[in-house]
């Protein structure tokens, strides 16, 4: 029951992390202005130039400080079948877990999906010693995730660094993933880069 429960906590938090942290990419970059006249130009030019350096800047810093990142990709073997990872949202900084105390060191997830046209969802986070989760914790839903979870879910909490994280690429061999509701479990090699 506390194995589900941290689950589900897990699941929660990292859910939060991507609704919070990624954004949406329907948002306007900008608002139209009205255009200056007279003395008021140069200094809206001026103003305009120092706002443009800025915002490159705070991007740079941005991507330096392991910010939730777009793009990336990836691959998925579960049992033989290889699943193209193709939308993936990265966060490689440690951050204060949501639930079970401590700290998240980094998130991983992609979407992709399988032959059978069902959506994939892959999520790896590592959770550090002072975490009730602590250790590395992967997740792979497949089907439509639900409130009466119809999406099956494949999972594994092992110990902290049996994903490796070099650079900004996440990859595991042969990890052992389970379906609690159902009793089965799957072998799946995952390399996903952000």
């Amino acid at each position: 029951m506390l194995k589900q429960f941290s689950k589900v906590i897990a699941a929660v938090s990292v859910a939060a992390l991507v609704a919070v942290g990624c954004g949406s990419e329907d948002e306007p970059e900008g608002s139209a202005q009205p255009t200056p006249t007279g003395a008021d130009e140069a200094a809206d030019t001026a103003k305009a130039g120092d706002d443009d350096s800025d915002q490159a800047d705070a991007a740079d810093e941005g991507d330096a400080s392991g910010a939730p990142t777009g793009g990336g990709s990836g691959t998925i073997d579960l049992d033989g079948e290889i699943i193209e990872v193709s939308s993936v949202r990265c966060h490689l900084e440690s951050q204060p877990a949501a639930a079970g105390g401590g700290n998240i060191l980094f998130v991983v997830q992609g979407e992709g999906q399988d032959s059978a046209g069902e959506p994939v969802l892959i999520d790896i986070s590592r959770f550090d010693e002072d975490s009730m989760f602590a250790g590395d914790d992967v997740q792979i839903y497949i089907g439509e995730i639900t409130m009466a979870g119809d999406a099956v879910e494949l999972a594994a909490k092992v110990p902290a660094g049996t994903v490796t994280l070099d650079g900004g690429t996440a990859r595991v061999d042969g990890l052992l993933v389970e379906d609690l509701a159902s009793g089965t479990s799957a072998t799946a090699s995952i390399e996903i880069s952000c």
